[in-house]
């Protein structure tokens, strides 16, 4: 009885949810100002102009999901080229950033 007149107030203020972390996985310590972005790399410093896939050598379109990889962005053709060239850049892009099956 007495331990119940004594956590009852305490647990009365605590806020919903029960004063856990929430959210983002139980990142609420990281604060508004960065958000998810920075975990991994910022916007590209150049943009997509890639006509075929780096990784595949497939087409891609202005619509196709990309990946930034040393602050340049490449259009890729299907799920799973980002892994691959996140993976090892070294195999698919050119020292300059070029891929390395870009038509010459």
């Amino acid at each position: 009885m007495i331990l119940t007149t004594l956590l009852l107030p305490a647990l009365l203020a605590l806020p919903p949810g029960g004063g856990g972390q929430s959210g983002c996985g139980g990142h609420s310590g990281h604060g508004s100002p960065h958000g998810h972005s920075a975990h991994g790399e910022s916007g590209p410093k150049v943009k997509a102009t890639n006509t075929t896939c780096p990784v595949l050598g497939g087409k891609v379109s202005e619509k196709s999901k990309t990946v930034v990889v040393r602050g340049h962005e490449y259009r890729l053709c299907c799920a799973g080229c980002d892994t691959a060239l996140l993976k090892d850049p070294d195999k698919y892009l050119a020292q300059d950033g070029t891929p390395k099956n870009a038509k010459k």
